[in-house]
């Protein structure tokens, strides 16, 4: 034992009082690291040897220990080159590599096979230079009077043109034309180039077609006359000239001497330091602006360039990298001296910009057209976290003064610069030198070019001795600008430190840098700030004072010479060995890690390893983080495999999800599809596409697969999914492939001879001159009560007294309900599931009945915006709803009150989410009574602030005698139309004042979500005793016109939630007409019919790709949402308006996009709200004070705002007065566990800091109950619901238990 370590057990752990307090301040606030000057050479050269094992010291007496038996150790660098990885070309427009830390492409590059000057980031320019479509969208004219529109969509495809959507109009005069958007921008050039130029001859139905540009692209603007007119910017921007426009990674003044400057360390006494690429070169006719926008809250800077002139028009180009005042970090900006000689603008930023490029053209001097688009960024650019720029102005004193007074007002600048004092500290070099930080700025192609052999030693040699894993973790660091790719390939000590690393010691060792790194760089390195700069309370600091002292002034030069270049020799690294910052960051984690009792190290190799991995190494290890994904079908299979499954996710810049609200995004789109079809390159893997899961289309989501040479390959997992060649349309086939993809409970495998199929039942009847068959069935098969009851064992779910009587599933090809038979179907002992053709999507070989979900629990419902606003509208009071509400807010109230009334509290409300603490709490409260631990109180005061919270933004408000459940038919067809059978028991869970009733008379019934009046309905609930044996359900008849699932929003039964009230209060007195969902369904499978009738068109995984981006461009769900909620709001009829009946319909053609490809329309003019409703908090937009009952609810919410502040002090002296005595297990006073239950709780703090740090979670309460309060602003509000950030924090933090 070393004497650390006998310090520990003797000093650490005495009963002293003064101890217990510093333990108690310990665990909770002080993270335990002490300063670190990285600067120090001397002590870094000393741990380096010492890390070595070149001399001896109290480091090298850490714990030693030999490897179990069998146990593979994984070293964090390999000893010789074994790089095979399927990389394919560096060409990705995703290369996930160091070569694009290194080199950044020309925004602008001249045509190949013109002299026309063109934006390189657009992917649809040829090589002319020139685009001949915008957008994916074609007018095709003199189409017959009778064309439907999937009969024009087949009749492209079979020339091979994809096709995603199509729209039928008709002029005043009757003729018939459509806007026909094809799967790709470059589809669409083949069709508009083949009719132009005769190669194929487009006759339809005789008629021969008329295809053109659409019309808005040619809309006549006024163009700017010359590339210097500034009359193109908007009235309110206020402009600055500005020059010499650097972008890069800001680092600090250490890191840079350590990258570049050798032996003149001590010479060199910048502050920070920055490897820079120029924004654009100087060989065509350019200008830049700074632009800032007060009322929108933007800044940009704009180039304006002009294309060669060619023979019939001049091109004048607009190129604008735009942020938002809250994208400023740190400084924001602010006046630096670069180089000791020049002052720039430092602008730091948090995200990369949104680029637009604007075409205006001047054709023939008669006026010219403006095409405006949103252009994909670099990697590079989107990296940079810092851009530098200066002011090009004859009058530069008062540009200054200029800006920096709309910056200090509107706060984009630190207080202390003003205009009145912005000249004095820009005026001379002496003042500049003392006043402004120094940053040294050298170009980034220079510093390459001078250390060529370093670079090319790195790539070809160095970097290919790191494994995947290692690589991982080097690029998280350098994704977060703690180190930059400088720094690895001038720092070769650090592959002897992580030659002593296994894979998981290295990703303890990054957690533990990104613990500390913004502490230490918190100015160069990614950290989480306040994003609401309206109640941002910097400090502001001393003016400088009036009365300036004499200076021998220096002038700074104002010219706007480009920036000198280092001189060749002081570029290059000094040739003595250095220990570089990656080294540095290594060691001091090392450090850390050894001195809480984190690491053994094994004897004669000499190698550290963590002491949680030896504690699981006879488990399957994974080397990756362990925060997967919940399981699926085809994660499962290949389980052996999964860390070579990735999740991608596509989201704007500052993280929202993307939408088009006009073409302006197609150049993003077609990005996307690229992408998807390229694959992307992750360090040295290739990542191709798989599939998506409706819901992860829904959040702009996909699977993909690192395919395995000769081994596991994306064409192996689609072969092993099933047979889909048969499948169409292509939504569907994307669907198909997704079903596999959607998180399930592993079940039982089931051979072919123990299921069969039924018949479907539907009842089909003449409409207007069409048959209507609805299927009642639609989705939901039988299951023998026996095999129930074996699945739910296989489950763990298996209670004497209680089965679950419905399961949502998953087998082979089969997706939907099955239920517990109730008409004695299963008289075949050996048939233990009966499916029906509507569960049936594609035949496969793997038939495991997995599960999704069941009915065992059943779920409390609650109201929210949507029910209210129906509700309202078929004639509830507004007192009734309030009514509900304050009921609510007592509840929440005795959460904090005596133990007793919170006990009651927590069980009328324990069905809002959470991580399942709610029975802990009961069970402490009843327990220890009014003896409340800190975080005890932290979790009753964060689920308090969620409900609050919850209340405010979505209206969610508990309902009595209200339910969620899952919807399947009655198979002894005892039922009648309007008649529903429900049967609440929850005994199994709830010992005290259970629940166990059948519902009888009047009940309200939906499904979200929920748009039209007839969306609600009021059916009776009725008591049939051959249905008893079913708990926990709402069982729906075999009779009527058509199903009451259908009515509902186009339900149906394979695995739908329907929302069921009883309370007197919300029971209307009448049904409105349901929306005739059947017909939409109609229409989408007419599609179908007619292909068959086709050639034979057989959909690859280049066409689902396409879909994706067609999806993305195509989903408005969140605007007609939106929209719906404004005309309701507005409207004395609330949604029975026209308006929001249009927009329900749209609504619903929209959720059906994603299985049966029919996209809803665009939202036109009049269906886009002017102004909104108070309580939806867009702050952005024009609102009203509404006094509808959303607006009512809102304002009677308001005064009940409360957050989770935690007082430390507070919280500490609750400590002390806390009896942990209690808690103590072994009392004999030996303490022999204690120390392993610090080095488990150590490694648990380090995760969960981690975890907390990577989804900017302040507080630990927070993430382990589930009451994420971040994500209920209004700023996460869409981002829950779309990315399911909740939940997949939620499983991380189940996995960070289990291990």
């Amino acid at each position: 034992m070393s004497e650390s370590e006998a310090d520990l057990d003797t000093d650490q752990y005495d009963d002293d009082d003064g101890d217990f307090v510093d333990d108690i301040r310990n665990e909770m606030y002080n993270d335990g690291d002490d300063y670190c000057d990285f600067g120090d050479t001397g002590r870094f050269t000393s741990l380096y040897q010492l890390i070595l094992g070149k001399t001896a010291s109290d480091l090298v007496n850490v714990d030693e220990v030999e490897i179990p038996t069998g146990y593979i150790v994984h070293l964090a660098i390999n000893s010789q080159n074994d790089y095979s990885a399927n990389v394919t070309s560096s060409e990705l427009l995703v290369n996930d590599s160091l070569q694009m830390y290194l080199s950044a492409p020309p925004l602008i590059r001249k045509a190949p096979r013109s002299d026309i000057y063109c934006l390189s980031l657009d992917p649809m320019v040829d090589e002319n230079g020139l685009k001949p479509l915008s957008t994916a969208e074609l007018y095709i004219g003199n189409l017959p009077g009778n064309t439907r529109w999937f009969e024009l969509k087949n009749w492209f495809q079979q020339f091979g043109f994809g096709v995603s959507h199509v729209s039928i109009k008709r002029n005043k005069i009757g003729a018939t034309y459509a806007f026909v958007r094809f799967d790709s921008i470059a589809t669409a050039v083949d069709v508009y180039h083949a009719n132009s130029r005769k190669r194929i001859d487009f006759t339809f139905k005789y008629n021969a077609l008329n295809i053109d540009r659409p019309k808005k692209q040619t809309q006549q603007t006024n163009a700017p006359s010359s590339p210097s007119d500034t009359n193109n910017f908007e009235s309110n921007d206020i402009t600055f000239p500005i020059t010499d426009i650097h972008y890069g990674t800001l680092i600090t003044g250490a890191a840079m001497r350590y990258i570049h400057r050798g032996n003149s360390i001590i010479s060199n006494s910048d502050d920070y330091g920055i490897v820079a690429h120029r924004l654009m070169n100087y060989d065509y006719e350019t200008n830049f602006r700074f632009v800032i926008n007060v009322d929108k809250k933007k800044l940009s800077i704009v180039a304006r360039y002009m294309s060669f002139p060619t023979e019939y028009f001049d091109s004048i180009n607009e190129l604008k990298f735009e942020w938002n005042f809250q994208d400023l970090k740190s400084t924001k900006i602010s006046p630096v001296l670069i180089n000791r000689d020049h002052v720039y603008l430092l602008m730091e930023l948090k995200r990369p910009p949104i680029i637009v490029e604007t075409q205006n053209t001047d054709s023939m001097g008669y006026g010219g057209s403006s095409d405006e688009t949103r252009q994909p960024g670099t990697g590079l650019i989107g990296h940079a976290n810092a851009w530098l720029f200066r002011l090009n102005s004859r009058n530069w004193y008062a540009d200054y003064r200029k800006l920096f007074k709309i910056l200090h007002d509107y706060n984009l600048t630190p207080r202390h610069f003003t205009e009145n004092d912005i000249g004095y500290l820009i005026g001379s070099l002496e003042a500049a030198r003392t006043k402004l930080d120094s940053i040294e700025l050298i170009s980034n192609d220079d510093w390459i070019k001078a250390n060529r052999d370093k670079v090319d030693d790195f790539l070809q040699r160095r970097w290919a001795l790191y494994p995947f894993e290692t690589k991982f973790e080097i690029m998280k660091l350098i994704s977060k600008h703690i180190i930059t790719v400088y720094d690895l390939i001038v720092d070769e000590q650090a592959e002897n430190v992580l030659k002593l690393c296994t894979i998981n010691t290295l990703i303890a060792l990054t957690d533990k840098i990104v613990e500390f790194a913004p502490r230490w760089f918190s100015k160069t390195c990614d950290y989480n700030e306040q994003e609401d700069w309206d109640n941002e309370n910097e400090q502001i600091q001393s003016d400088l004072k009036e009365n300036r002292p004499t200076i021998a002034r220096e002038d700074i030069p104002s010219t706007t010479d480009n920036l000198p270049h280092e001189s060749q020799k002081s570029l290059f690294t000094s040739s003595k060995v250095s220990i570089g910052t990656f080294s540095r960051l290594l060691m001091y984690a090392l450090e850390q890690l050894l001195e809480k009792y984190e690491l053994y190290r094994i004897p004669m190799t000499g190698i550290f390893v963590t002491k949680v991995e030896l504690r699981t190494a006879n488990m399957n290890p994974s080397f990756i983080r362990p925060y997967r994904e919940e399981k699926c079908p085809v994660t499962r299979q290949f389980e052996k495999y999964q860390d070579r499954f990735l999740r991608v996710t596509f989201r704007d810049e500052d993280y929202r999800v993307l939408h088009n609200y006009n073409d302006s995004m197609s150049t993003i789109y077609e990005r996307i599809k690229k992408i998807l079809i390229q694959g992307i390159n992750i360090c040295d893997r290739h990542y191709e596409f798989l599939a998506f899961s409706s819901s992860q289309l829904r959040e702009h989501s996909c699977w993909m697969f690192a395919s395995i040479k000769n081994d596991v390959t994306v064409d192996t997992i689609h072969n092993w999914m099933g047979n889909f060649q048969n499948v169409r349309p292509v939504a569907k086939l994307a669907a198909r492939l997704g079903q596999l993809f959607s998180t399930s409970i592993k079940g039982i495998k089931l051979e072919k001879h123990q299921f069969t199929q039924l018949r479907d039942f539907e009842i089909c009847q003449e409409i207007n001159g069409r048959f209507h068959c609805p299927i009642f069935t639609d989705g939901i098969g039988i299951i023998s009560p026996k095999f129930a009851e074996k699945l739910a064992e296989e489950m763990k779910l298996s209670n004497k007294s209680f089965c679950p009587s419905a399961f949502q599933i998953r087998c082979g090809g089969y997706k939907g309900m099955v239920c517990v038979d109730t008409r004695n179907h299963c008289v075949d002992p050996n048939i233990s599931v009966y499916f029906r053709p509507s569960m049936k999507k594609f035949e496969t070989e793997n038939f495991s009945i997995d599960v999704v979900r069941t009915s065992l629990t059943p779920s409390i419902a609650y109201l929210n915006r949507q029910i209210i606003l129906l509700l309202a509208s078929l004639g509830i009071p507004k007192s009734k709803f309030i009514s509900l509400q304050n009921q609510m807010l007592e509840q929440m109230k005795a959460l904090t009150g005596n133990a007793k009334d919170a006990c009651k509290a927590i069980k009328d409300l324990n069905e809002f989410g959470g991580n399942g603490y709610h029975a802990f709490l009961i069970d402490y409260l009843n327990r220890l009574g009014e003896r409340k631990d800190p975080f005890v109180q932290q979790l009753l005061l964060a689920f308090k602030t969620f409900l609050v919270k919850e209340l405010r933004t979505k209206a969610k408000i508990r309902v009595p005698n209200s339910w969620c459940l899952l919807g399947v038919i009655d198979e002894t067809e005892t039922l009648n139309y309007g008649e529903v059978f429900i049967q609440i028991d929850n005994s199994h869970q709830k010992s005290d004042n259970p629940i166990k009733e059948i519902f009888t008379g009047d009940v309200v019934v939906t499904r979200n979500p929920c748009f039209h009046p007839g969306d609600i309905r009021k059916l009776k609930a009725v008591d049939v005793p051959a249905l008893r044996c079913l708990k926990n359900v709402i069982v729906f008849p075999m009779d009527g016109l058509r199903p009451h699932p259908m009515e509902m929003s186009g339900g149906d039964l394979d695995g739908d939630t329907f929302w069921i009230s009883r309370h007197p209060d919300l029971i209307f007195e009448q049904n409105e007409d349901p929306f005739d969902y059947q017909e939409q369904d109609d229409e989408a499978d007419a599609e179908i019919e007619d292909t068959r009738s086709q050639p034979k068109i057989s959909y690859t995984i280049k066409d689902v790709c396409n879909f994706f981006g067609e999806y993305i461009a195509a989903d408005n769900l969140g605007m007609i949402a939106n929209s719906h909620l404004v005309f309701a709001d507005q409207s004395e009829a609330g949604a029975k308006d026209e308006k929001c009946l249009k927009l329900a319909r749209m609504h619903s053609v929209a959720v059906d996009f994603a299985k049966k490809g029919v996209s809803a329309p665009r939202l036109t003019k009049e269906l886009r709200p002017q102004e909104y409703p108070h309580y939806m908090e867009k702050k952005d937009k024009k609102s009203y004070p509404s006094k509808t009952i959303l607006g009512v609810l809102y304002d009677e919410i308001q005064h009940y705002k409360i957050d989770l502040c935690i007082d430390k002090d507070e919280e500490i002296q609750t400590a002390l007065s806390f009896p942990y005595d209690f808690f103590i297990i072994n009392g004999d006073g030996t303490d022999v566990y204690r120390k392993e239950a610090h080095i488990l709780k150590n490694s648990y703090d380090r995760e969960l800091r981690r975890l907390m740090k990577q989804y900017g979670i302040e507080y630990e309460v927070e993430i382990v109950s589930g009451y994420i309060l971040k994500f209920t602003s209004k700023q996460y509000a869409k981002e829950t619901k779309l990315f399911d950030l909740k939940n997949e924090i939620t499983h991380a933090y189940r996995i960070l238990q289990n291990k």
